[in-house]
């Protein structure tokens, strides 16, 4: 199984940011890319599947770390004479401390305007073990994990039994995840595509561990340069 030297990144929506932050969104599930060109596929060692002509490999592995790239505003910029910036997280309206602007970025940050594509890795607040990976095909989605996908809760019926309720706890995954992937029919859950799952375990303290800091020896341009970013 390989390994990943460096956390990788998962992006998510406002609102499933903050159903992770809340203890909600435990799972994660992204379409097969390609999608198998047959209807079946088999495994062929733990974390490998061929439709008999393609290999699929999933996203992730067990004991891999993730890091979550939520949305992110600019709340404030700072020359000092580097240019730092203080973000603003949607999800929770939680603000970062100062963080030394990325030189490998290629946008110019702007007051009250948002990240393109999500926080930077350096911006990033969450931190996840993979705990467990496996494949199916979307409509096997159990209630279960379709809450634990952060899914948007069903309003309150005192006379709805059981069955109701798991069916409209899944009619709203599968609502999010059309929403997700309305610009391509395939990965939609008519077509019932094949997905890789992930089971997510928070890791608290791994922001604060200075993973993703430059190693000694390789400044910054910041650093070798002031005046790479005065303002």
């Amino acid at each position: 199984m390989p390994t990943t030297p460096k956390p990788k990144a998962l992006t998510l929506t406002r609102e499933l940011a903050a159903a992770y932050i809340r203890g909600q969104k435990r799972r994660t599930r992204r379409p097969f890319s390609p999608l198998p060109k047959a209807h079946t596929v088999e495994l062929i060692d733990p974390y490998t599947v061929s439709d008999g002509a393609t290999i699929f490999e999933p996203p992730s592995y067990p004991d891999d770390v993730l890091w979550l790239r939520e949305p992110a505003i600019v709340d404030a910029i700072r020359a000092d004479p580097c240019l730092f910036v203080r973000l603003r997280y949607p999800a929770d309206g939680g603000l970062s401390e100062w963080i030394e602007y990325p030189h490998r970025l290629t946008w110019t940050p702007k007051i009250n305007h948002g990240c393109p594509n999500g926080v930077f890795r350096e911006g990033a607040r969450h931190y996840a073990l993979v705990e467990n990976v496996w494949f199916h095909r979307l409509c096997d989605t159990t209630p279960t994990d379709a809450w634990l996908e952060g899914a948007p809760s069903v309003p309150y019926d005192p006379t709805a039994d059981e069955t109701d309720l798991n069916n409209a706890l899944l009619n709203s995954f599968f609502t999010l995840w059309d929403n997700l992937y309305a610009h391509y029919s395939p990965f939609q859950s008519p077509a019932n595509p094949w997905v890789w799952a992930r089971a997510l375990s928070p890791l608290p303290n791994y922001a604060n561990a200075n993973h993703d800091r430059p190693q000694k020896g390789k400044p910054s341009p910041c650093q070798s340069d002031p005046e790479h970013f005065r303002s």
